[in-house]
């Protein structure tokens, strides 16, 4: 399983992009890469679906601090 990182990274997109495809603010992106905050349910579905993944692909767990 790989991070919110590591999939936005292979998909060659910016925090922001992919906020923006997710119609999530950049700050989201940020936050949840960091392991500042977790993410709800719907949050994870947005930006699986951006990504074109399984929500469950990816692993929240790991923080990037």
């Amino acid at each position: 399983m790989k991070t919110l990182k590591e999939w936005r990274e292979e998909k060659f997109l910016s925090p922001g992009e992919l906020a923006k495809k997710a119609g999530l603010p950049a700050s989201t992106i940020y936050n949840l890469e960091n392991g500042k905050t977790k993410p709800i349910h719907r949050t994870i579905r947005k930006i699986a679906e951006a990504l074109g993944i399984n929500p469950q692909e990816i692993d929240f767990s790991k923080s990037e601090i």
